[in-house]
């Protein structure tokens, strides 16, 4: 239900992830010999989006909700730490690393909407909880 503010959070999050794959990012990662180190993170990244917008499908259950959005968190953080890790393999940030320092931004804001729509699914809960009790 889009009405609802964690949805938006949701949305949000799960629509600036592909704006990763506009940075220079997953070119660097497919420089790499190892091919895992650009696989792993782009599938992290597709699980983080799917998960985010599977939890929005599933209002009707916020316990579920929640673990969806727990395994799309992790997923998001996974991204991150890989980012940050090639981002310093690099050569950690310079003036001539600007744009790939843009991907872990992106990563990183969407980590932070998917934490604001946790706790407003926490603060629904809660408010169910005491309307409850009123019963």
């Amino acid at each position: 239900m889009i009405q609802r503010i964690q949805s938006l959070w949701l949305l949000l999050a799960a629509a600036i992830n592909p704006l990763m794959l506009l940075t220079p990012m997953p070119e660097r990662m497919a420089a790499d010999p190892a091919i895992w180190i650009y696989w792993a993170p782009i599938s992290m990244l597709a699980l983080a989006s799917f998960a985010l917008i599977m939890a929005i499908l599933l209002f009707k259950k916020p316990g579920i909700q929640l673990q969806v959005i727990r395994i799309g968190t992790l997923s998001l953080a996974g991204v991150l730490a890989f980012e940050v890790a090639i981002l310093f393999s690099l050569g950690g940030i310079g003036p001539y690393l600007w744009d790939e320092a843009i991907a872990p931004i992106i990563t990183g804001a969407s980590l932070a909407l998917a934490y604001l729509g946790r706790r407003a699914v926490l603060s629904d809960q809660q408010l169910l909880a005491s309307v409850d009790r009123l019963r």
